[in-house]
């Protein structure tokens, strides 16, 4: 699997793409990515929406997870909302800490812009058999 291969899928991810979020770096069981805030991703109290901070890390989850081979998609999470996500932006790192032949597991950070600490989340993958190609 290369970066780019990743990136070519990524780069089809219609709904990130509409939220704003970039791929920043990706590699063999890791990913960051970035979002940078603005008024649309605020709820009704003028706080990030929690379904941004959620997306942003799941999308985060999909880069460092796909990075093997196949597509995984996300079938659990824990999510811990621990702080406002307010800012500038705000940054998702992913990391595998598990993975198996159906199931990966990725724990997610997300920061501020501050470099504190707003979300974990610990997301379960199924590991499907279909294999990414750069056409996907």
């Amino acid at each position: 699997m290369t970066e780019q291969t990743i990136r070519n899928m990524l780069e089809k991810d219609r709904f990130a793409k509409y939220c704003g979020m970039v791929l920043k770096e990706v590699g063999l069981g890791y990913a960051t990515v970035t979002l940078d805030l603005k008024e649309h991703h605020l709820n009704g109290a003028d706080l990030v929406q929690g379904g941004v901070v959620y997306t942003l890390a799941d999308f985060a989850f999909a880069a460092a997870a796909n990075f093997s081979g196949r597509v995984t998609v996300t079938i659990n999470v824990q999510a811990n909302y621990i702080k406002p996500a307010n800012g500038d932006y705000i940054v998702a790192k992913a990391k595998v800490i598990h993975e198996t032949k159906s199931l990966s597991h990725v724990r997610t950070e997300v920061f501020n812009d501050k470099e504190e600490l707003v979300a974990t989340f610990v997301l379960t993958g199924f590991r499907t058999k279909q294999e990414i190609k750069d056409e996907l």
